[in-house]
């Protein structure tokens, strides 16, 4: 599976300093001691991380380049964090050749079925979530897991990306799994004591580039991290309030999709330019016209509107956040946003630019 970048906003420096021991004292402490998590299969451990023979969650390396320690010729980092030459892998190990849309897909009975469990469509549809929400929760393990019907997430061994219109179509190098960090600013209001407070929201997914069958390409978009962190035209000497983003906040939040119609597309050549359609997401509210509708507001809840729905199923209406600093408390919120992401290739790996977003 080939991780890349696709928006970049900053650098990120990391220096490595050589230490050394000049004493050693008392016994080893113990993998449990240390914190390593106990597993009995790769799925266990998450992204580029792999069940070791002493059953416990490792990583040799994040990137093929990682490997250079272990050997300086050729070993590829694998999709569970190992080093392997290329001889050595077997099927589901290393990157996916996705450029001819080689993958699997989600065909039942296919791959290995592992203890993660799922919502089946019917649980799905019972809780009001879209029928393929349990892909959603599978797709946090990486795009090539898929929800069987049993309701345990499956592993395909391979990532499903399309079928290429062509070997001369520009679609074929964008295909893969990239990383989108995606900061955008907004401006929230009516809060009590503070009034309003101008926040930047640090989003970042795992997103997966696919054929859309027609020569163009279909973004599926999962959020792994979500944090909001205040800013002020003026400094200030101490803040007063700050929303926090709970991680089961983060876990339902459904898979949001981009799309790049042919007509659209660019080599990916550096200069040249990727532009999306606008994706549209609603939170906590079921409505007709996702983009038209008014959003309810307190008075409609009171009242009983049955559109407000508990998406992120903890007992309370719509999506649950959390203020703290002078006030203190949850936030039951529903929420329209949309954004349209264009940028700039740098090279075959990296995209960086502008997502122009709506808030409501």
């Amino acid at each position: 599976m080939h991780i890349r970048n696709i928006l970049t906003v900053g650098f990120i420096v990391a220096a490595l300093m050589l230490t050394a021991c000049a004493v050693t004292e008392g016994d080893a402490p113990s993998f449990d001691e240390l914190g390593y998590y106990a597993c009995t299969q790769d799925a266990d451990c998450g992204e580029k991380r792999y069940c070791n023979t002493d059953g416990y969650c490792a990583s040799d390396c994040r990137r093929d380049a990682d490997c250079y320690l272990f050997a300086p010729n050729g070993m590829i980092c694998t999709d569970q964090g190992r080093c392997l030459y290329e001889w050595e892998m077997v099927d589901g190990d290393g990157e996916e050749e996705g450029g001819e849309g080689e993958g699997e897909g989600e065909g039942e009975g296919e791959g290995e079925l592992t203890d993660i469990e799922c919502n089946t469509p019917s649980e799905c549809t019972a809780d009001l979530w879209p029928e393929d929400c349990g892909n959603r929760q599978c797709f946090h393990h990486g795009y090539r897991y898929t929800c069987d019907p049993s309701g345990k997430c499956r592993d395909n061994k391979t990532v499903d990306y399309g079928t290429s219109p062509g070997e001369d179509s520009p679609a074929n190098d964008y295909v893969g799994v990239w990383g989108l960090l995606e900061p955008t600013g907004a401006r929230t209001s009516d809060i009590p004591l503070v009034g309003f407070q101008d926040t930047v929201s640090i989003n970042h997914y795992l997103v997966r580039i696919r054929h859309d069958g027609e020569g163009g390409l279909i973004m599926d978009e999962t959020m792994c991290f979500l944090r909001l962190k205040n800013y002020y035209e003026e400094p200030v000497s101490k803040e007063l309030g700050w929303m926090v983003i709970p991680q089961n906040y983060i876990d339902h939040v459904p898979v949001v999709q981009h799309h790049i119609a042919a007509a659209d597309l660019e080599e990916l050549k550096a200069g040249n330019t990727l532009k999306t359609d606008r994706m549209w997401e609603i939170r906590g509210v079921h409505l007709d016209d996702p983009v038209n509708d008014e959003l309810p507001v307190r008075e409609d809840l009171d009242n009983g509107d049955t559109r407000i729905w508990d998406q992120d199923k903890d007992g309370n209406p719509g999506m649950t956040t959390e203020m703290q600093g002078v006030l203190t408390g949850q936030v039951y919120s529903d929420q329209r946003w949309s954004s349209q992401l264009t940028g700039t290739i740098v090279d075959k790996d990296h995209i960086a630019g502008e997502c122009d977003p709506t808030y409501e």
